[in-house]
């Protein structure tokens, strides 16, 4: 009897055993899970839901949408943000894969078009410069574009802001191609499907 009862004990405890081993398991599956997700949406990558920063991106759009105050004014200010589809490639120094963003942003009342890339330079002179767009179907056509007040060679910003947003409103496909220094001219493409902007 007594070997009995020592024989249940001890089965009992080797599933008590295994069923704690599955569960550990199960959470350290969650734990990797979340961290991935978690690096997905720091990226700009996450498809759904929200982050912490007011992060936001539609189920069926590339699209992420921001919000900030601006401390100055107390007003807000709103980005649409979009990677290109692939990442553009340069030779050193700025070799390893390029991330173009294309940047809807509204501040103190008006619309700005923002092309930037994570490293690299695009040309622009003294007046400025010129990129040519594609949307959809369409001809490409020439935007006027300038560099920021600070000199930063890695952003652009697109003139006539307005009437590409509109036109991105209802395209799904928009192809952008600028010059950069020491490689020539290089085309992004964007899915700007869904983009939803009302400032």
């Amino acid at each position: 009897m007594k070997k009995n009862l020592l024989l249940i004990l001890f089965a009992a405890s080797i599933i008590s055993c295994s069923s704690e081993t599955k569960n550990a398991d199960k959470s350290a599956d969650s734990l990797n899970s979340d961290t991935v997700h978690a690096n997905a949406t720091s990226q700009g990558k996450k498809e759904n839901g929200s982050d912490e920063n007011n992060n936001v991106k539609s189920n069926t759009s590339k699209w992420s949408y921001t919000e900030e105050e601006d401390k100055m004014t107390s007003k807000k200010k709103y980005f649409a943000t979009i990677d290109a589809n692939d990442l553009l490639q340069f030779d050193f120094p700025y070799d390893g894969g390029v991330t173009a963003t294309l940047v809807v942003r509204h501040q103190g009342g008006e619309n700005e078009v923002i092309l930037q890339v994570s490293k690299g330079q695009f040309m622009t002179g003294v007046d400025g410069t010129t990129v040519k767009i594609r949307i959809d179907d369409s001809p490409a056509a020439t935007y006027s574009a300038s560099g920021p007040s600070d000199g930063s060679s890695e952003i652009l910003f697109i003139n006539n802001a307005n009437k590409l947003i509109k036109k991105m409103k209802t395209a799904k496909k928009v192809l952008i191609q600028a010059e950069f220094y020491d490689s020539g001219n290089k085309i992004m493409e964007f899915d700007v499907d869904g983009f939803q902007w009302k400032h």
